[in-house]
């Protein structure tokens, strides 16, 4: 209610607004169980009381201004190719016309592509330029310049989106991300006189809302809930010290220091040796993890690290400088991963933990079946029956990547519904 608003603390997103006429008004919901009811205001209200809502669902337009998903019509790679070569011509010549210059009465015509999505082509002679099968769903008959006309535009925001603002010399001053249905997140940065980070501040961005007119405006909080700062450096780069803060964790998912982290180094090859954490308990616990006692980092001639003292680790290395063996030992468990690559440095096979993954191509097998095929934007996951036997079905899942490729967001549609949930939590399981 919007008597309520000003009583909710901390960042939030006003998503929606559905009007209350009366009293016997009736609402289309949505449950968290995922059934449907329609509710009158007293079971509404009542119903929130017991958390059971997710969403009320919006009432349908009368007006016909609804969006319409069409099916594909089939065609060949061919058809489809000779399609929109035309069709980027006719939009050409669509963009030179002038309005004054039409014979009039004309003809604009609403159609069906190849794909299933749809374009208004106007005048019979350019509907002619159109090649490859394509289906009229509708006709509308121009009188002349002054005509206006009612269109709607179907926006649909992207599941992931991030920009970036500049400093003067090119260093990134704040990166902004959002992904559907969350506040959108940004770091701000700060750098000393040689461009090394010494400082990464974190907020959110939300709307908030005036309340003597009731407009919306953006609004900047600094929540600093995953905040870098004190990175200091010697005199030839190398990092020193380091900060951090993090959920801490408790029953209110706490923030505080993860990390106070001061780096060591060899003085004659300037390899790290060791890294100390002194950030207070229990947050040490959540950051870095280091182990009581341990020892120095250790490299191989070639500078690979072949002794992790503070995870236990013991690497060995090929002749292209790639882990051939990695043998974890220590009180935790230990284990052997030992890995297979091609003259090229491919990696073909992976072994350990109790099973096999082989490589090929693009292709992931686990003990001989069938695990995932991946490509540029993302991955065919092999579905398999309760017996983990008999394959069932593929289930898609994308990728969307930021400008360095790592993947910031992964999505799949496993009921073919058409909607995407997305989730801050990481261990929310992958097939939602």
């Amino acid at each position: 209610m919007k008597s309520e608003l000003p009583i909710l603390q901390g960042p939030y997103s006003r998503l929606d607004r559905v009007q209350i006429g009366s009293s016997a008004q009736t609402f289309e919901v949505l449950r968290n169980d995922g059934s449907k009811a329609t509710l009158t205001l007293g079971q509404l209200l009542s119903e929130r009381l017991q958390s059971t809502l997710k969403d009320i669902v919006p009432k349908e337009e009368t007006n016909n201004e609804e969006e319409c998903n069409l099916e594909p019509l089939g065609c060949t790679p061919y058809e489809q190719q000779q399609q929109d070569s035309s069709l980027a011509l006719i939009m050409n010549q669509m963009a030179n016309l002038d309005v004054q210059d039409l014979a009039y009465p004309d003809t604009l015509y609403l159609v069906q592509l190849c794909d299933g999505s749809t374009v208004y082509v106007l005048g019979y002679e350019l509907l002619q330029q159109l090649l490859g099968p394509y289906i009229i769903r509708d006709e509308l008959v121009l009188t002349g310049p002054e005509q206006t006309l009612s269109v709607v535009i179907v926006k649909r925001d992207p599941l992931f989106a991030m920009d970036f603002s500049y400093e003067p010399n090119g260093n990134i001053k704040k990166a902004r991300w959002k992904v559907t249905h969350h506040n959108v997140k940004f770091y701000q940065y700060a750098y000393d006189a040689l461009n090394r980070l010494t400082n990464a501040e974190y907020g959110d961005i939300y709307l908030e809302e005036n309340p003597a007119n009731g407009t919306l405006s953006y609004q900047e909080l600094l929540t600093n809930t995953y905040k870098g700062y004190g990175y200091s450096y010697d005199a030839i780069g190398n990092l020193l010290t380091l900060n951090r803060y993090g959920v801490v964790g408790g029953p209110d998912c706490e923030w505080g220091i993860i990390d106070q982290l001061s780096y060591t180094y060899d003085s004659q090859i300037a390899h790290l040796t060791n890294v100390a954490d002194s950030a207070p308990l229990p947050g040490r616990d959540k950051g870095f993890k280091p182990k009581p006692g341990a020892g120095a980092y250790l490299y191989d001639d070639n500078g690979n690290m072949r002794i992790d003292p503070h995870k236990d680790l013991t690497i060995t290395y090929n002749f292209l400088n790639l882990p051939s063996q990695i043998v974890k030992s220590g009180a935790g468990g230990g284990g052997t991963l030992s890995f297979t690559y091609d003259a090229m440095g491919r990696k073909w096979r992976k072994q350990g933990a109790g099973e096999t993954r082989d490589y090929c191509q693009g292709i992931e097998y686990k003990d001989g079946k069938l695990e995932a095929v991946y490509g540029p934007e993302g991955r065919l996951s092999a579905v398999y029956d309760q017996y983990g036997v008999s394959l069932t079905h593929y289930r898609a899942e994308y990728w969307l990547k930021d400008h360095l490729g790592n993947t910031r967001l992964a999505f799949s549609d496993e009921n073919h519904d058409g909607a995407i949930d997305t989730y801050d939590n990481p261990n929310t399981p992958e097939n939602e």
